[in-house]
């Protein structure tokens, strides 16, 4: 009628086995790297802020204006939250107890 079960077993068995041999003994698998990438993003951020860091200094040690804003403007602006977005108010639940 065919192949019987034990038969089947058998012929998986031998098939397993005769792909295990087909890889070389000797051979050894190389460890997989867990290196990090040469310029990860935090380096990377890390970098710009320093950039953004210096040429603020630099800005505000010359005291120029640039587009009508002078450093101390920029401080202020920093200070009062101008440019917040409330995130809070979108984020959180308040507490009304």
């Amino acid at each position: 009628m065919g192949i019987t079960m034990e038969q089947n077993v058998q012929r998986r068995r031998e098939y397993v086995e005769k792909v295990r041999n087909s890889f070389e003994k000797d051979t050894v698998l190389p460890a997989e790297e867990s290196e990090e990438p040469a310029f990860s993003f935090a380096k990377l951020s890390f970098l710009i802020a320093l950039i953004l860091f210096g040429a603020f200094y630099l800005w505000q040690e010359s005291g120029e204006e640039w587009y009508g804003y002078r450093p101390a403007d920029v401080v202020v602006m920093i200070e009062e939250n101008l440019f917040d977005t409330n995130l809070l108010d979108y984020v959180m639940i308040k507490n009304e107890t």
